[in-house]
């Protein structure tokens, strides 16, 4: 479906640049010696159509004149990375609390709440959930997401009974680049963390070259998840 969504969107795009309605490109031949580029000069950049180049092609002896953006490079931008799942939830559980059995607990959070957990971590609240389950012999599991380059990035978190991180763990990632937060040791920097400890990208937790964003934003949501484990866990 999001494929299917990608390419309307490019096609809509490629339309929008051109005098009429986007047809296949097999179906026009070039007019040979007459097919030409021609690129407008800096005074036609007050027409946003003519900022393109365009082509010159022929069929049937009639004319038409398209400003040619390369499908493949409209759907490069325009889509995503499929999604790679690495581990479910259950998956996650049974690795990260091996033989351990779990409990939903999920909480929701009140405006008030949401507030005391942005002062606490400096990073927002994303949603009204905490997604948190209770482990037998004790210790939380927690997922939650982030936002990545251009996709969310889906990822768990091990709590021991004292509120500190056992580990994190990546769930799926879809981004062309940045996978290597999921090099286990990058997410090794987050055990033993807790609600308090200094988290900061590039002198807590060391970046990753290529994949800044994606290392900042996992770091500020494990900070966020101990963060609402401090607000709605630790006193029960």
């Amino acid at each position: 479906m999001r494929i299917a969504r990608d390419i309307g969107l490019a096609d809509l795009l490629i339309n929008d640049l051109i005098d009429r309605p986007l047809k296949p490109l097999a179906a026009f031949e070039p007019s040979g010696a007459e097919a030409s580029r021609e690129t407008q000069g800096p005074a036609a950049m007050t027409s946003r159509k003519a900022v393109y180049p365009y082509i010159v092609w022929r069929k049937r002896g009639q004319t038409m004149n398209a400003r040619f953006l390369l499908l493949s490079a409209a759907l490069m931008v325009a889509s995503p990375a499929q999604a790679t799942v690495y581990l479910t939830v259950e998956q996650a559980q049974q690795l990260m609390f091996p033989g351990g059995s779990f409990q939903p607990d999920f909480r929701s959070i009140s405006d008030e709440q949401a507030a005391s957990i942005e002062r606490r971590c400096g990073v927002a609240t994303k949603g009204r959930q905490l997604k948190v389950w209770r482990v037998s012999g004790g210790g939380w599991f927690m997922v939650d997401e982030v936002i990545g380059d251009h996709d969310f990035i889906p990822f768990a978190v091990a709590l021991d009974d004292r509120g500190a991180v056992k580990s994190v763990e990546i769930l799926e990632y879809s981004e062309y680049v940045g996978g290597d937060v999921r090099n286990p040791k990058w997410l090794a920097q987050f055990i033993g963390k807790q609600d308090g400890t200094p988290m900061v990208l590039d002198k807590d937790i060391q970046n990753i070259s290529g994949a800044t964003l994606s290392s900042q934003h996992v770091t500020d949501g494990v900070r966020r998840l101990l963060a609402a484990y401090a607000i709605l866990l630790a006193h029960r």
